[in-house]
């Protein structure tokens, strides 16, 4: 597929709305675009906006463009979504006027401001703000399916969230589209390598997406790369529900939430419920008499996070992959036996996504009983000695955009030429922002 994405030297100084946007720097790339800095010559109010080459009509890039408004447009107006002001079309590109959020993404909270790490209150409203704006999705029947730190805006302080970028978004209640959106953040049945099912629902993809964001904010760690039995970490939390316990610095209030939102699809914690178990939540973390008594690999996560964040290094949300070797294989191979032994059951749901109605039904044998109780698997050995830890953003970034803040500032002088006319009015421009 060739690459769409508008060059930014095409377009940034340039003005579009017939003289009346002009468009300043860019910001970041979301999804088949290109959002720039930018600001209405008329009111003087900072935008955000998402540039696409327009796709050829008839097309199937032209239909995701067309779903992307039709749907981003049914959700505008609510506090924690990025608001879709208007939609400009001009010399074969599309513009989306969206909220300027001055903080930028919750990415960079998380990895270079320690704005998070031990404030219980922020998190909890942070959070609920979320489980907001995803819940007004879902009563509207838009589903997000790429929730990620990337894709949450925030205000120049962190306090103030906002949901953005429906590139990836469905009106269909179940998807056969598996593999939709940021592997880190995808439910085991949005994978769907190990499902063995046709399709999966899409609200509850999103509240899985929700737990990944929830542990990187209480304890600085994803709680692995992929939700796949290969994966150590995971195949560890499905052999022994306790596992995030006792490997990350966090309450047993944490992880009970934790566990009720990493489970099966269909017992999955609904939103108002989740919302209900972080508020009445006394703390997320660990005190710290408990921190000085716990584990090596929870003392360890603990002092890798507040070292991250403390020298604003952008590496101090990591996944704990490397905590384990391979041999947590074994765990995994017995849960699968096991699985097999019991045999599946089906659950029919059915959804439309433009095709034949499709079945979903629940992935292997990895869900809890109904009374509750996991079944009985093998003993696995104790976890060998902890390996250094692999960065947040080798799974969150892509290597053309894994860079500190300071390598961001030479990197962008070096495109702007500083001393160029383009590079002068950027300078400019900054000093009106800020």
């Amino acid at each position: 597929m060739p690459n769409i994405v508008p060059t930014i030297e095409s377009l940034a100084g340039k003005t579009v709305d017939d003289g009346r946007l002009l468009l300043i720097d860019p910001l970041g790339q979301g999804s088949g675009g290109v959002v720039f800095r930018a600001v209405d010559l008329c009111s003087s109010t900072p935008y955000a906006v998402k540039c696409m080459v327009k796709a050829d009509p008839g097309s199937r890039q032209a239909t995701f463009q067309q779903r992307e408004i039709a749907l981003h447009s049914r959700l505008s107006g609510q506090k924690n979504i990025v608001t879709l002001h208007r939609v400009v079309e001009e010399s074969g590109h599309i513009f989306l006027v969206l909220d300027y959020c001055a903080g930028g993404d919750l990415f960079k909270f998380l990895t270079r401001r320690g704005t998070y790490v031990r404030n219980d209150e922020l998190i909890r409203n942070v959070m609920c703000q979320l489980i907001d704006g995803v819940a007004h999705c879902h009563e509207r029947g838009v589903f997000h399916r790429d929730i990620k730190p990337e894709n949450i805006m925030c205000s120049r302080d962190g306090t103030q969230v906002k949901v953005g970028d429906f590139g990836l978004a469905t009106d269909s209640v179940a998807s056969r589209n598996f593999g939709a959106g940021t592997t880190g953040y995808m439910s085991p049945e949005c994978i769907g390598h190990e499902m063995g099912v046709p399709g999966y629902r899409t609200a509850a993809n999103d509240i899985w997406a929700l737990g990944v964001i929830f542990t990187s904010m209480i304890s600085g760690h994803n709680p692995w790369r992929r939700a796949v039995m290969a994966d150590s970490c995971f195949s560890s939390y499905i052999h022994d529900p306790s596992f995030l316990k006792r490997m990350l610095p966090i309450s047993t209030a944490a992880n009970d939430i934790l566990v009720s939102i990493f489970a099966p699809a269909e017992t999955r914690v609904s939103l108002p419920a989740l919302r209900a178990k972080i508020c009445a939540a006394e703390t997320f973390f660990l005190s710290p008499g408990e921190l000085a008594s716990a584990s090596k690999f929870v003392r360890q996560a603990a002092a890798s996070y507040v070292a991250g964040v403390s020298s604003a290094s952008g590496s101090s949300v990591s996944s704990f992959d490397a905590l384990f070797d391979d041999n947590v294989a074994d765990a995994a191979q017995r849960l699968i036996e096991l699985r097999k032994a019991e045999g599946k059951d089906a659950l029919a749901e059915h959804g439309d996504e433009g095709e034949a109605d499709i079945v979903v039904a629940p992935g292997p044998r990895l869900e809890v009983p109904e009374q509750g109780v996991r079944p009985e698997v093998p003993k696995r050995p104790v976890p060998p000695p902890p390996q250094p830890m692999p960065s947040f953003r080798d799974f969150m970034r892509t290597a053309s955009t894994e860079s500190s803040d300071s390598e961001s500032r030479g990197h962008k002088e070096s495109s702007w030429r500083a001393h160029s006319p383009t590079g002068l009015f950027k300078r400019i421009m900054d000093k009106i922002f800020d």
